[in-house]
């Protein structure tokens, strides 16, 4: 019990190691950027190190995009501003892509040793 506890701890304390490293780097770089007066690109902020794990991370994203258009999608059918043709055309567009978006994330996660 007390391996089990001095283990967890050992491990927090890395976690915390890396979270103050990192929180040390982010607010270098936020006083960087204030200085040189530029503007920050949120598509710059965001960036991960290996070609997969961005890979990973754009379909991510267009997942969770296509998923609120989905969702838009069914909020103007019940509106009433789009007939039940035009909302299954769509939908069953959007479901294609995102079937191949999750499928690319499922062997990306794969290559990259991550749980799927």
């Amino acid at each position: 019990m007390m391996e089990s506890i001095t283990r967890d701890q050992q491990e927090l304390d890395r976690i915390l190691g890396v979270y103050t490293s990192k929180k040390e780097e982010f607010e270098k770089a936020l006083k960087t950027t204030e200085a040189s007066g530029s503007d920050l690109n949120p598509e710059d902020a965001i960036d991960a190190q290996k070609l997969v794990h961005k890979q990973i991370l754009r379909c991510y994203v267009q997942d969770c995009a296509i998923d609120d258009t989905i969702y838009s999608l069914g909020q103007s059918l019940k509106r009433g501003s789009i007939n039940l043709q035009t909302y299954l055309k769509h939908v069953r567009q959007l479901s294609h892509q995102q079937f191949q978006h999750r499928l690319l994330m499922q062997k990306c996660r794969e290559r990259a040793h991550l749980p799927i």
